[in-house]
């Protein structure tokens, strides 16, 4: 039977595994992370930094959705943008279990880390970068018919130059008959986590692309105010930070959070419309002290004499 602890005390005394592209060093003996159903370390293959994700609950489901996890993510890699670099996918035997791993690129921080590191000194052109490419990411999932389903601060990771990075797709939803695996969600899967997650998925609900967008609003609505917000209440964007976009950004996620999965926007395309939309008022908005400067200016060329010093 198959364990964390029987993993966790081959790799003490071990200190590397093997794999069919050759011999992995783990860095430590403590995880990088740990959940139910797997385990993460660090590693080194020569100067490469890794990260190793081992499935240690190798149920038909799990495994399933370990191996869809990693095919499916590199068979829309052409299509999908700041998503997790996934390598290599192999098997660790130890006696009579097996322990499916996907080895990975190795990333220095995830969000959670990086928002404790800037000592509440978050920047608005911070938080426009982060709302960009989570967008840029999600909008490239919808168009592989892709839910991520466990959006979190844990797993947005940074990437080089600072770009953010979406992983562990181990619960998503492939809902694209295309795809090398499909996995779907069945009636009354809970999977998730429970701060981010939009309610129809904590209920059991009907999933959809508003679902992921419910759990990016969190994670800005988060990065910005160092908690969440379900609906009672809530700071204002505008009221932080001095940018006539704060007031687009408060309006999307206001919107994206509204608990009725039917009256947030629908995907990425609909937030990009919405914030075009907002501009376009903005930047055409009458100002009537302008007007006002540009009637003087008129009359003053015509009546000079009106202006002209006593």
């Amino acid at each position: 039977m198959s364990s964390q602890s029987e993993l966790a005390a081959y790799i003490k005394k071990q200190k590397d595994i093997q794999s069919l592209i050759g011999t992995i060093k783990i860095i430590g003996g403590t995880p990088l992370g740990q959940g139910a159903n797997g385990v993460v370390y660090a590693g080194t293959m020569n100067n490469a930094q890794l990260a190793i994700k081992f499935l240690t609950n190798c149920e038909s489901e799990k495994l399933k959705r370990f191996k869809a996890e990693y095919l499916n993510t590199n068979y829309y890699r052409d299509t999908l943008k700041n998503v997790v670099n996934y390598l290599h996918y192999d098997i660790l035997n130890i006696e009579n279990s097996q322990y499916p791993f996907i080895i990975m690129k190795r990333y220095s921080l995830n969000l959670k880390a990086y928002r404790e590191s800037m000592l509440n000194n978050i920047t608005w052109e911070e938080v426009y970068k982060l709302f960009k490419e989570l967008l840029q990411c999600l909008k490239s999932m919808e168009e592989c018919n892709i839910i991520h389903r466990d959006l979190k601060p844990e797993n947005i990771l940074l990437g080089d130059n600072k770009s953010y990075i979406i992983a562990d797709f181990g619960i998503a939803h492939f809902c694209d008959q295309h795809s090398p695996l499909v996995v779907q969600t069945k009636k009354g899967d809970r999977l998730c986590n429970y701060n981010f997650s939009a309610p129809e998925q904590l209920n059991g609900g009907k999933i959809s692309y508003a679902t992921d967008l419910y759990a990016i609003a969190q994670i800005i609505y988060w990065f910005v105010f160092g908690t969440i917000n379900r609906g009672v209440g809530g700071s204002r964007f505008f009221e932080k930070f001095d940018e006539p976009e704060s007031y687009y950004m408060d309006s999307i996620i206001y919107s994206c959070l509204n608990n009725n999965a039917e009256k947030r926007p629908q995907s990425v395309k609909d937030i990009e419309r919405q914030w075009q939309g907002m501009k376009a008022e903005h930047e055409n908005k009458i100002d009537p002290f302008n007007d006002m400067g540009i009637f003087r200016a008129a009359v003053a060329q015509v009546l000079p004499e009106m202006f002209e010093k006593v």
